[in-house]
């Protein structure tokens, strides 16, 4: 009797422990009635449970008196998870969908009491009306995909959607993943391709479907690994044609200027004590300047280099033309 007593405790307190993690509140003078035990053994058992909660996974606890709810310290503090997620939405990278996952799996790591918080305050940035993401297709299974080449240094088969003029978009091309980073609403891969010696940058959402994995492990030769750092800032918009320095003339006081234009410092022709005007430098990938200057009117004026006046200059012919009658 005393073992068939100990078998069902046992099981009794494995049911307890998953109803807990399952979310629910479970009251003791229920428990009583359910399982037909006294008060004594109902203490026990969440004693047990406590003991054990405490002992293998102390970022949970017991909250309660006469009801029992289980409880997450947190893994992630609050404000950290708010910061994590503001930068996640403003990049409007994901899809809705994964969007939503993201979110769940962060406020899971929450503690619970603040966790409602949470949500209910990324709710309002999300809303339909608010929330417009760049990308539709999952972007997820992809970063997953291009890491596991990135680990095993296999080099690839693939095509790409390229997004210059003349771009063939059917053409196989072999290239080893180095590592992938994150700049300006785009995941990007940073591609050693053995038949040109070089390395180049590529979106990773403009890959098409067709990847196979070809050959063995590649050694990519150390000069031909380049610094991250270095692509996050040459990265904008687009990133053919090859890096160019610049120095713009921009309309705006210097704190203005060097949050605005991309890659940028202060120039050593700029006059500190003109606030209306600042001369800035950098370097960019001409297809990208290109359109950035475009984008900003009269704000801006491009002092070097040639190609890049030239550039605008004919992009902006074009775009008249268009309206002539």
């Amino acid at each position: 009797m005393v073992e068939e007593r100990t078998i069902k405790s046992r099981e009794r307190v494995v049911e307890l422990i998953f109803r807990l993690l399952s979310g629910e509140e479970i009251d003791l003078k229920e428990t009583e009635d359910r399982y037909s035990i006294g008060p004594k053994a109902v203490y026990n058992d969440f004693s047990v449970i406590k003991e054990k909660i405490s002992k293998f996974t102390p970022n949970y606890y017991l909250d309660g008196n006469r009801k029992y709810i289980l409880k997450n310290k947190g893994q992630l503090d609050f404000g950290d998870a708010i910061a994590i997620l503001q930068i996640i939405i403003g990049s409007k990278t994901f899809n809705r969908v994964e969007l939503e996952k993201i979110i769940n799996k962060l406020v899971q790591l929450v503690p619970t009491d603040k966790s409602s918080v949470l949500k209910r305050m990324i709710s309002i940035t999300t809303s339909k009306e608010n929330y417009i993401p760049n990308e539709t297709d999952n972007i997820l299974p992809r970063i997953e995909k291009f890491s596991d080449y990135i680990n095993e240094k296999r080099e690839i088969k693939f095509s790409y959607n390229g997004s210059y003029e003349g771009a063939n978009h059917t053409k196989s091309r072999l290239g080893v993943p180095i590592s992938m980073y994150f700049s300006r609403h785009h995941f990007y891969l940073l591609m050693y391709l053995p038949q040109k010696d070089v390395t180049a940058t590529y979106r990773i959402d403009r890959f098409n479907e067709d990847i196979e994995v070809v050959g063995k492990a590649v050694n990519v030769p150390y000069i031909r690994r380049p610094d991250e750092g270095r692509m996050i800032n040459n990265t904008f918009l687009l990133n053919g044609g090859g890096v160019i320095d610049y120095k713009f003339r921009y309309g705006a006081n210097k704190e203005v200027a060097l949050n605005n234009v991309p890659n940028s410092h202060i120039s050593s022709d700029d006059d500190a004590n003109n606030s209306d005007v600042t001369i800035v430098e950098g370097r960019l990938y001409s297809q990208g300047a290109v359109l950035w200057v475009l984008s900003q009117g009269t704000q801006v004026e491009v002092l070097r280099p040639q190609s890049l006046i030239d550039a605008v200059k004919q992009k902006l012919h074009d775009t008249l033309s268009m309206y002539e009658e």
